[in-house]
């Protein structure tokens, strides 16, 4: 039609600004379509990052609660109880059958990470921390899933790390920060161009993982890692939207083990208090998609008498012997992995808890 009635270049032109129009608006329908459609598969809650308040980003203080005195000490008793039976392998958190023939490789890193970040003020759980230095090969700096895999320099699992034992790595630190540790497992990464363990994509140190990464060791003042380890390679300042990005993670991961691990985004950056309405937000959202999970409603509640009568239940339901073969907020709801407990998450929460102000009634 224009190229009959017109001058070409004209009609030209004419022709791609309409085709410009048409794709946007396909691209804007599209993106309608994709929250309308999220709308509906996870509920009125979700909430993409830019329509939250124009104030999101103004500081706030994690939510800490508070429990009675009769909680308190309730939990107290509890955590005693549990340290008599929480299954320990070669001198570290692990499930039952670790460091046999039948299994030689074990996610020991990730579990005794977060163990490690636990506030206790008992020695009963520093050999979680000690773990993540016996994961680590002396030779080169690189780290494992287990001791046992360090000291062999060999796994049966393809993937010899993976971003979620890095994460654990990353909790590890609120509980004991390692100079030597860091700076060895980053030089090792660097001459890997990015990889913490060989030619894996697990391993790869994507954008999100990056600005963990990153935040945490400016945090501590540990040697931070270079933008070009980031893959695909993005400038830094993409960071600054790493609250969204967790958000995100939360809103669409799928139940259990991945969305605890954007749960464990949530919970790093507690610990650094950074903290807003949308880490809040995120925090909300993990107790609403899986409520039975306690580690999320404290996330987002802080400690409570509820949230404690909701645990103990967990723990009571479990009939030693079992099968000490799960840490527990990692599974779904419907899993009740509680009833094959390690034990170990359980006394990570507890520690939480008992550092809540405490009231008489």
């Amino acid at each position: 039609f224009f190229l009959f009635f017109f001058p070409t270049a004209i009609s030209n032109t004419i022709i791609i600004i309409i085709v410009i129009m048409q794709f946007s608006l396909c691209l804007f329908g599209a993106v309608g379509v994709f929250f309308f459609c999220c709308a509906i598969v996870k509920g009125s809650s979700f909430v993409p990052a830019f329509y939250l308040p124009q104030d999101q980003n103004v500081a706030l203080d994690p939510p800490v609660g508070n429990l009675s005195n009769a909680a308190h000490n309730l939990i107290a008793q509890a955590r005693g109880n549990l340290t008599q039976w929480a299954l320990k392998v070669d001198g570290v958190a692990a499930q039952v059958g670790c460091d046999t023939i039948a299994r030689p490789s074990c996610d020991c890193t990730f579990w005794n990470g977060i163990l490690c970040s636990s506030p206790s003020k008992s020695n009963d759980t520093q050999f979680a921390c000690d773990a993540i230095w016996r994961d680590q090969s002396p030779s080169n700096g690189q780290l494992w899933r287990s001791p046992w895999e360090a000291k062999a320099m060999s796994s049966s699992n393809k993937d010899l790390f993976s971003r979620d034992q890095g994460l654990g790595v990353l909790c590890s630190t609120f509980g004991r920060v390692n100079t030597t540790l860091f700076t060895t497992w980053l030089d090792y990464i660097t001459k890997n161009n990015g990889f913490m363990c060989p030619g894996m994509y697990d391993c790869l140190l994507i954008p999100q993982f990056w600005c963990t990464f990153d935040k945490v060791t400016n945090f501590h003042g540990l040697p931070r890692p270079s933008p070009d380890l980031m893959t695909p390679k993005l400038d830094p300042s993409i960071c600054k939207n790493d609250h969204e990005y967790v958000l995100t993670a939360v809103e669409v991961n799928d139940l259990g083990f991945s969305l605890h691990l954007a749960a464990l985004d949530v919970y790093i950056r507690r610990m650094m208090g950074d903290w807003d309405v949308v880490m809040q937000t995120a925090a909300d959202e993990l107790h609403r998609r899986q409520p039975q999970n306690v580690f999320f409603q404290w996330l987002s509640q802080g400690a409570s008498d509820s949230l404690v009568v909701k645990m103990m239940e967990q723990i009571e339901l479990i009939v030693s012997p079992h099968v000490q073969d799960q840490w527990t907020f990692v599974r779904e709801d419907s899993q009740h992995a509680y009833l094959e407990s390690m034990g170990w998450e359980f006394i990570f929460m507890i520690d939480h808890l008992l550092q809540a102000p405490t009231r008489p009634i």
